[in-house]
């Protein structure tokens, strides 16, 4: 995007330094949300991005917004300059920017630019889905800001926690232990999670979790989190997804409810005279798509890039 004004030069025409180091060559490559990450080494670039952030929680976009995903490009290339490689791993990088932009949030806040209190929650995701490898600095803002972990490809053929699951989702365990178990780790705040039982190319099929969903939330009960979300939810036409919802609103209420007498109970009310058949027909839909994951997203790819 351009500086203020019409007419006047890009940033990238401006300051090329603020922009990622990809393969010796500064990167312009910012597409929306995809590309890029500009150099978060660059304490420039930092305080451009959080005077416009402070602008937008101020007066502009987020004027009303409570919670940001704050966010850098989805599965965006990393700064590859000496400065940035020094500070340490993605999620390194990621929860130091966090602590800037937050910090200049709250002289906005101080200074009564900004007139409501901000929470920042940014992502344990793709390339920052391990926990930070270095202390986080000492006034990290614990109580405005949080980490959302997002097991993108995990597997539902298989609970969260299942050893049995080597190909993802015992990897999406470690990584997820390291950011709420054990005093050594670095990071001690709140954990969200963000669950994918509609991603989107999963478009909405009707499938179903009332065999996994219980006992992975019943986990991340366990290991702390406090908050679950999930993309994307169906808003019209459910079906078969009323009773995902209707789960998943009675486990969170309760990670320790019997989820299989809920389910009873669910099937009784909504098909009174045809419950039997009707349950065994829900049983045989959900294993056939026990493996959505690999089915549309594995096999998917694979066919897709060929």
């Amino acid at each position: 995007s351009r500086m203020a004004g019409e007419g006047s030069p890009t940033y990238f025409e401006a300051h090329p330094e603020w922009f990622g180091l990809r393969g010796g060559a500064r990167s312009a490559n910012i597409k929306g949300d995809m590309g890029d990450n500009f150099c978060t080494s660059n304490d420039d670039a930092v305080a451009e991005l959080s005077r416009n952030f402070v602008q937008g929680l101020a007066t502009g976009i987020w004027r009303q917004a409570d919670v940001v995903n704050f966010w850098m490009e989805d599965g965006g290339k990393w700064c590859e300059c000496p400065e940035c490689a020094a500070m340490g791993t993605p999620t390194d990088r990621l929860l130091r920017l966090v602590a800037q932009v937050n910090a200049e949030v709250e002289k906005a806040r101080q200074a009564g630019v900004i007139k409501r209190p901000v929470h920042l929650t940014t992502l344990a995701y793709a390339e920052t889905i391990d926990p930070p490898t270095r202390p986080l600095p000492a006034s990290f803002d614990y109580e405005n800001c949080s980490v959302t972990f997002y097991p993108i490809q995990r597997c539902y053929a298989h609970t969260f926690e299942d050893p049995l699951c080597t190909e993802t989702n015992q990897r999406y365990a470690r990584a997820l232990h390291g950011w709420t178990q054990g005093e050594e780790r670095h990071y001690k705040g709140s954990t969200f999670i963000g669950e994918y039982y509609n991603v989107s190319n999963f478009k909405s099929m009707p499938v179903l979790y009332t065999r996994t969903m219980p006992a992975d939330i019943a986990n991340y009960h366990r290991l702390g989190a406090r908050h679950l979300q999930y993309m994307h939810t169906p808003v019209r036409l459910w079906g078969t997804w009323t009773l995902n919802q209707w789960l998943l609103a009675r486990l969170l209420w309760d990670p320790s409810a019997d989820a299989p007498a809920l389910v009873r109970e669910y099937m009784a009310a909504r098909y009174p005279t045809t419950h039997e058949t009707t349950t065994a027909f829900y049983e045989h839909l959900e294993d056939a798509f026990a493996n959505i994951t690999c089915q549309k997203t594995y096999l998917g790819l694979h066919m897709s890039t060929g």
